[in-house]
């Protein structure tokens, strides 16, 4: 299973990356798209 995952905002980051952590622990494949305001 692969899953992507988008970030449009700086306020989703901390929620993307504790998401990312989750599947990181199930050894589920992830891809990231972050937008510019994502980076903030």
């Amino acid at each position: 299973m692969e899953i992507v995952l988008g970030i449009t905002g700086a306020s989703g980051v901390q929620y993307g990356i504790r998401t990312l952590e989750l599947l990181r622990e199930k050894e589920i494949t992830t891809r990231l798209i972050i937008s510019e305001t994502g980076l903030v």
